[in-house]
């Protein structure tokens, strides 16, 4: 097929947003804003207070620790992670990471205050409430995911500019595959199914999200030769793993933010939309960066200055119906 063009994305209109998410009332957010704040002050600080202070005879270390987590999750709201831990040994190769968990194909998330009041089109969510809700039957899904976006090496920049693909050939080079957008959304939001990787609260410093936009130039960009250095001038990325705080549940980093990732969309289409090349996660720029959405409006030649991957690969024995996307395994679903 033909040659779709680079990505140079309006930032504010990333589409096929798939989470259900809705947004209450003006004087809901306001009651439940001068709730969260006077918990950030007077109360946070008889809250801390209470936990230092000696109350009575002492008590095991455990038992104080266990007390105050209750405290501090009965204030903020949030709760004990449910996502596996990797005690035990990973079938999974060293530079990836076991995903075992339920999936679940609607979540409802509730958005208490976007970004830009004045601008909610653009889907971007500064906080959401700390409760979700699956609609729909959840589906157990059992996969090795590469902990960073590829090379999938700490502290090396990911690759940007490749189309659908080169990032399959690439997987397929290491015994490995593309990821499933579903298997990708799992591994983003954990069992607790968070909106971010990272809690329920949007932060610019927790991952490379919200930089400035820098307008592309498109006669560079179409210029083998001045290609090179328009993908320079672009580049907000940051080195793999650089941010600490930027980690799902499961432990993969980098999965809102830094580069788009391709990702296989078992629904999607090989010559219309929606493609079955899908691209998670955002970028660096100012858009959605959250585990659900999918951008869906680009083919399998598609590329641009944003745009990366990560791998993921099968485990045996698991009942997984993961297909390995090539364009042929498409070609035959899709009846083109």
């Amino acid at each position: 097929m033909a040659s779709q063009g680079p990505s140079f994305y309006d930032p504010f209109n990333e589409s096929r947003w798939l989470t259900m998410t809705r947004s209450g009332p003006r004087s809901a957010f306001w009651r439940q804003s001068t709730v969260r704040f006077a918990l950030g002050t007077s109360a946070g600080l008889a809250l801390a207070r209470s936990l230092t202070a000696p109350t009575g005879p002492p008590r095991a270390d455990d038992e104080v620790l266990d007390e105050g987590r209750d405290d501090l999750k009965a204030c903020t709201g949030t709760k004990e992670s449910s996502t596996p831990s990797e005690e035990a040994a990973s079938p999974c190769p060293a530079d990836m990471v076991e995903v075992d968990g339920d999936w679940c194909p609607v979540v409802e998330h509730w958005c208490l205050r976007p970004v830009d009041p004045k601008h909610v089109d653009q889907d971007r969510c500064a906080e959401f409430a700390a409760t979700t809700r699956c609609l729909g039957a959840s589906q157990r899904k059992r996969f090795c995911i590469d902990r960073y976006e590829w090379p999938n090496e700490a502290g090396v920049k990911p690759v940007v500019a490749v189309d659908w693909d080169t990032a399959r050939t690439q997987c397929t080079s290491r015994g490995k595959r593309l990821c499933v957008d579903q298997e990708w959304t799992l591994a983003c939001e954990g069992q607790e199914r968070l909106p971010y990787p990272y809690g329920f609260a949007r932060n610019p410093d927790a991952c490379n999200i919200d930089k400035p936009y820098i307008f592309p130039d498109d006669a560079k960009w179409a210029n083998p030769s001045l290609r090179p250095g328009e993908i320079a001038r672009l580049d907000q990325r940051d080195p793999s793993g650089a941010r600490e705080s930027c980690v799902s549940p499961y432990g993969v980093f980098d999965m809102t933010g830094n580069v788009d990732e391709w990702v296989y969309n078992e629904q999607g289409k090989e010559n219309e939309k929606p493609y079955f090349s899908g691209l998670k996660g955002g970028y660096w720029g100012p858009v959605r960066d959250r585990c659900r959405p999918m951008t869906t409006d680009h083919g399998p030649s598609h590329t641009g200055y944003q745009i990366g991957f990560r791998c993921c690969a099968s485990l045996p024995n698991t009942g997984s119906t993961a297909v390995i996307p090539t364009p042929d395994d498409a070609r035959r679903r899709t009846g083109t």
